[in-house]
This record gives structure tokens, sequence and C-alpha cells, in this order.
């Protein structure tokens, strides 16, 4: 009776969410904000992989809902930042959508199998193509800002997320999809720029706990991919490119924090 009631549960919740993302390309509005962020928090909660044994049912669901496809579809639509509605921004600290989808995103990538068909749903085509896409191509997205000093900038917190998700999917799927691996390293050589901001820490810049949690996850969809490489003769030359452009910066890092840890008056003041 339980599984009856979970798999009704997770029915009703997958197919309001197709509509609700549907509809919110079409208007702003807080109160659909706020049924989305309910229904991905039930989504969330009721595909936990310790209350679900198996992904089966509500991949399938999503599948026929294409719910996935709508939620990436209505992500490269909208305003990340919510800059271009200031008033709500400055009220609810959040933009209006962004955060509830990044968030059902992290959970559709909680197993390989589920991971797998995020990715050939497009998930890299719409992070690499976004209302901040050039910013962050720049490398121009900083941890606050002006209109927000005491938060975290939205566009910095979707950006930590979309690296955290990729890097997520990468280990996911392992060596099973070296298209995705390639797709993957398009990705970091987008965002290099930003991304290389983190990675060129010096002794003599400020350090914070933001930037330590940031400089982890950019890390990691780097350690993905290394991880995921065939035998050498099969190394693809972007793989093998972005790999390289990675030990450069990640050799300059350690070299910065092995001063930092032999030297803690140094970097207390």
């Amino acid at each position: 009776m339980s599984k009856r009631y979970d798999n009704c549960t997770l029915t009703m919740v997958i197919d309001a969410l197709r509509v609700v993302f549907i509809a919110a390309r079409s208007r702003k509005d807080a109160d659909l904000g706020r049924d989305m962020e309910l229904l991905v928090s039930v989504f969330e909660q009721c595909t936990r992989a310790d209350l679900t044994s198996s992904s089966a049912f509500w991949l399938a669901r999503c599948q026929e809902t294409d719910v996935i496809r709508a939620s990436l579809d209505l992500y490269v639509h909208i305003d990340l930042v919510g800059l271009l509605d200031l008033p709500l921004l400055l009220s609810c600290k959040q933009p209006l959508y962004s955060p509830h989808i990044l968030l059902f995103h992290m959970a559709l990538i909680s197993n390989a199998t589920t991971a797998e068909r995020f990715a050939s749903e497009g998930v890299l085509a719409a992070y690499s193509n976004n209302f901040i896409s050039s910013v962050m191509s720049s490398g121009q997205i900083n941890v606050t800002l002006p209109e927000l000093p005491t938060e975290r900038s939205p566009a910095y917190v979707a950006y930590c997320a979309m690296v955290s998700v990729v890097a997520a999917v990468l280990s996911a799927l392992g060596r099973q999809n070296h298209y995705f691996d390639s797709e993957a390293c398009g990705f970091v050589q987008l965002y290099g720029d930003q991304i290389s901001r983190a990675l060129s820490w010096t002794i003599g810049d400020t350090i914070t706990l933001l930037l330590v949690e940031e400089i982890e996850q950019v890390v990691n969809p780097f350690y993905a991919i290394a991880a995921s490489v065939p035998p050498a003769a099969n190394v693809n030359p972007a793989v093998n490119k972005v790999l390289l452009v990675f030990t450069t910066h990640a050799l300059q890092l350690i070299q910065q924090l092995n001063y930092a840890i032999t030297h803690p008056n140094h970097l207390t003041s």
C-alpha cells in the first residue's frame, strides 16, 4: 500500500511540475514560484535513494511527461539572476524560478540511470546557453551583487550549482558515455575564465569559506573527467587539452596552498 501511495504521489508531483514549468515560461508569478518550490521539494524527498528502492517508475514518468526537457527549456529562457525584477529580488532574496529548477536537476542525478537520462536531454546545451552564459564565459561573476550586499549573488549561486551538477553527472556516468565527456570539456572551456578565477588564488589574495567551497566545486568536474578517460591511446584530444590546462592551474594552486599552510602568520594577515 505504501509503495502504491508513493507512486501515486510521484505521478501527481511530476505531472504538476510539467504544468508549472510550462506555465512559468509565459509569466512571472510569485504564487507559481511557491508552487514550484513545494513540488520540487516533494519530488526531491520522494526520490531519495533511502526511500525509493528503484528509480524506474519515476524516471519512466519523467520521460512520458517530458518534464526534464520542460525544466531545461524554462532554464534557458528565464532571468536566472532576478535583476529584471529588482523589487521582487530584494523582497525574496533570490530569483523567482531558477533555484527550484536547479534543485530539481540535483534530485535527478541521484543515480547513474537518471543521470544518464538527464545528460541525454541536453543539460549541457542548456547550461551553456542561458541568461548568464556571456557573463560566465568572460569570468565576470562575483560572489555578491551591489543590490544584495549581504547575500550571495544569484548568478554566483547558479554558476556553482551548474558546475556541481555537471561534475555529478560525469561521476555518475563514469566510463559509460565518452560523448558526454567531450561535451563537458566544451562546457569547461566555455566558462574557463570563470573557473580559472577560483583556481588562480594566491597567498596574497583574501580567502573565504565561499572561495574554498568554490575551489572544491570547480576541481570536481576535472577529477570526474580524468577518472572517466579511457586508456591513453584513445583519449579524446579535447579531453586531453582540458586536463593539461587544469594541470598547470592545479600545480600553481597547490604551490600557493603549501606556502599558506607553512606560513600561517602570513595567511592570517
